[in-house]
C-alpha cells in the first residue's frame, strides 16, 4: 500500500511540472547569465561618478570575450579567468606620456542578477555596480506616417514607441490635433499591435492597428468599424542610429571619441575614460544639436554640440567655457544590434513575466 502512494505522489509530482507554463519550467532550469553587455558605475571619493560598458561574449569551449568600454582608451582584455559565475581579468590600457596602465578587475553574478566587483590599481581600489544594458525591440523608436486625402491635403502623424525601466512597452499616437496614448499595445514575434480611441462620448472611434517592422518601415494597417486601411511608417532619425567615430581636434591635441545612438534616438558618448548619457539630442533635417555633461566630485562640465549630417559622415564643433572643438565624425555601424544570443534571452524573460501575471 505504502508502495503505491509513493508511486502515485511521484506521478502526481512529474504531471505538475509537465503542465508548468513553458516560462515558469524555463525559470526552474535556466540560471542567471554572466554574457551581454553591462552598464558599470563606479564610485569614488568625493562623490566623483564614472559610467562605462563591459560585453562578455560567450564562446564555447573557451574562456569568454571580454570588451571594454566604446572608446580608443579601451585598452586590452588579458589573464581572464572564469569559474562559478565569478570572473577575473587584467585590463591594460593607455596612460600619460605613453606609459600603460594596468588595472586588476574582479566581477561575480549575483543572485539579482547584477554584477557587483573591484577593480585595483596604482590609483587604488574601487568597487563597482553592473546592470545588464537590454537592446531595445526593433519596433522602438519614432515612426512618420503619411495619409493623404488629397495632392494639398496630406496628413503627417507620428507613432512614438518607448520601452520603460521594466521593459515593458508604451506608445503614443501624436498629430497636429493632439497626442493619443495607446492601449494594449505588444510586440511579440515580430506583429505590432495597439488599440487606439479618438473623439469622445457618443462620437468615440477605435481602430486597431497590426504590423511588423520591415528595415526601416514599419507596415501594416488599420481595422475599425469603417474597414481596413493600409498605413505604413517610415522610421525617424534612420540616418542618425548606430555606432559614430568622432574626431575631436582641439589645442591640447587629437583624440577619438564614440557616439552611439539607439533605435529610440535615445545616446551616449564615450570618452575612452567613461561615457556620459547624451541630453536634448536633436535632428532637425541635416542639423545636430545635443548636450553632454559629466562632473568629477564638486566639478561639473558641459559641452554643446552643433553639426551638420552628409550620409555617414558628420562635421561640427563643441562648445564649452573652454572654447571651441572640431569635430570630424564617421558613422561606422549603421544600425544598433543586440550584443549577443544570451543578452536576447535575457531580454525576453521581462515579457514572459508579464504574461505570467
Amino acid at each position: 500500500m505504502k508502495k503505491s502512494l509513493v508511486v502515485l505522489f511521484v506521478a502526481v509530482v512529474c504531471l505538475s511540472i509537465a503542465v508548468l507554463p513553458l516560462s515558469a519550467a524555463e525559470q526552474v532550469k535556466e540560471k542567471p547569465s554572466i554574457y551581454g553587455a553591462w552598464k558599470i558605475a563606479m564610485q569614488f571619493e568625493g562623490g566623483r561618478a564614472m559610467n562605462n560598458r563591459m560585453t562578455i561574449t560567450e564562446k564555447p569551449g573557451a574562456l569568454p570575450d571580454i570588451k571594454w568600454g566604446l572608446g580608443s582608451g579601451e585598452g586590452k582584455i588579458t589573464d581572464i579567468k572564469f569559474a562559478n559565475n565569478k570572473l577575473t581579468f587584467l585590463r591594460i590600457s593607455p596612460g600619460r606620456g605613453g606609459e600603460e596602465m594596468e588595472t586588476d578587475v574582479e566581477a561575480t553574478l549575483q543572485e539579482d542578477r547584477t554584477l557587483k566587483g573591484t577593480m585595483t590599481s596604482d590609483f587604488g581600489e574601487f568597487t563597482f555596480t553592473g546592470t545588464r544594458i537590454v537592446s531595445k525591440p526593433d519596433v522602438a523608436g519614432k515612426w512618420e506616417f503619411k495619409s493623404t486625402r488629397d495632392a494639398n491635403n496630406i496628413r503627417i502623424s507620428v507613432l512614438s514607441i518607448t520601452q520603460n525601466d521594466k521593459g515593458l512597452l508604451e506608445g503614443k499616437w501624436s498629430t497636429e490635433r493632439g497626442e493619443t496614448v495607446l492601449s494594449n499595445l505588444k510586440y511579440e514575434k515580430g506583429k505590432l499591435t495597439f488599440e487606439r480611441t479618438t473623439g469622445s462620448g457618443d462620437r468615440e472611434f477605435k481602430s486597431t492597428f497590426t504590423g511588423e517592422v520591415k528595415g526601416d518601415e514599419l507596415v501594416g494597417e488599420f481595422a475599425s468599424d469603417r474597414g481596413n486601411r493600409p498605413s505604413t511608417g517610415t522610421r525617424m532619425g534612420k540616418e542618425l542610429i548606430g555606432e559614430w567615430d568622432l574626431k575631436v581636434v582641439s589645442d591640447f591635441g587629437e583624440r577619438t571619441n564614440k557616439l552611439l545612438v539607439d533605435k529610440d534616438m535615445s545616446a551616449v558618448f564615450s570618452m575612452g575614460f567613461g561615457e556620459s548619457d547624451v541630453n536634448d539630442l536633436k535632428l532637425d533635417g541635416d542639423k545636430l544639436t545635443f548636450n553632454i555633461s559629466f562632473g568629477f566630485g564638486d566639478r561639473s562640465f558641459s559641452m554643446d554640440f552643433s553639426g551638420k549630417l552628409s550620409g555617414d559622415a558628420l562635421k561640427g564643433q563643441f562648445t564649452s567655457d573652454r572654447g571651441t572643438q572640431d569635430v570630424d565624425g564617421k558613422r561606422v555601424m549603421p544600425k544598433v544590434e543586440p550584443v549577443n544570443k544570451e543578452m536576447k534571452k535575457d531580454e525576453e524573460k521581462p515579457t514572459e513575466a508579464k504574461k505570467e501575471q
